[in-house]
């Protein structure tokens, strides 16, 4: 059985010695992961994030509302981030994604043309 994402942090790294708590969360310390986007549909505005630790023992969903960075919000295909979680429906959530030390994501040089079109430019 996999971890949950409320105590997931637990495994993360060395100085994380305890688990993150609704408390911490809501206060503001939550546990900041690490990983590197396995794949994105740039269309649809999601993908997942294969964390350097274990979340659950599964890839992270990630939502292009939750990424930082200006303009068109995608991830490219093992691009490196850190994130926080949280527990959705289906499992863990990626939010507060970034670029490594809270940079801007870089996101994807894919873009659709325009909405609803099926095709993309690069």
């Amino acid at each position: 059985l996999g971890i949950s994402c409320a105590t997931a942090d637990r495994r993360v790294a060395p100085a994380a010695a305890t688990s993150t708590s609704q408390s911490d969360i809501d206060s503001g310390n939550e546990r900041v992961y690490r990983g590197r986007c396995k794949w994105f549909n740039v269309l649809k505005g999601w993908g997942f994030i294969s964390p350097d630790a274990d979340v659950g023992g599964r890839d992270v969903f990630v939502h292009q509302s939750t990424l930082q960075m200006p303009g068109f919000r995608s991830l490219d295909q093992g691009e490196e981030v850190e994130f926080t979680v949280r527990q959705a429906d289906r499992g863990c959530e990626a939010v507060r994604v970034t670029g490594l030390n809270g940079a801007d994501c870089k996101g994807s040089s894919v873009h659709p043309i325009g909405k609803k079109k099926f095709r993309l430019i690069r």
